[in-house]
């Protein structure tokens, strides 16, 4: 399995580090929308990779790069949830679970209406 990797903004197309402790990408899509639009910058805290139930993570799953969806832990396994209802449900079972897959937990995102 291969997971999304970061470098500085220099050497990335739309990701970049702020500091050691947080990154940021640029969404692309409409799975978050109203809550995070198509085109906003997204802080993400790279600190914060275990999951707490109902908070929005950027998660790197093979094939699809880098998402972020709201996460929701039960005993079946990790249910990746978007924003917008127009998008489906993903039920992530345990056993194909891979911690590192876990960017970081969604501090912020801003998006430039005045471009």
């Amino acid at each position: 399995m291969e997971f999304a990797k970061f470098s500085p903004l220099d050497e990335a197309d739309g990701i970049g580090r702020l500091d050691e402790d947080y990154i940021f990408i640029y969404n692309s899509g409409a799975a978050m929308e109203k809550l995070i639009m198509d085109g906003a910058c997204v802080v993400i805290d790279v600190r914060s990779r275990e999951i707490v139930s109902g908070g929005l993570y950027a998660i790197s799953v093979p094939g699809e790069g880098v998402i972020i969806r709201e996460c929701h832990s039960g005993p079946g396994g990790l249910l990746l949830t978007p924003y917008n209802k127009n998008h489906p449900e993903h039920l992530l079972p345990w056993d194909e679970f891979e911690p590192e897959s876990i960017i970081g937990k969604v501090f912020c995102s801003v998006l430039n209406i005045f471009g």
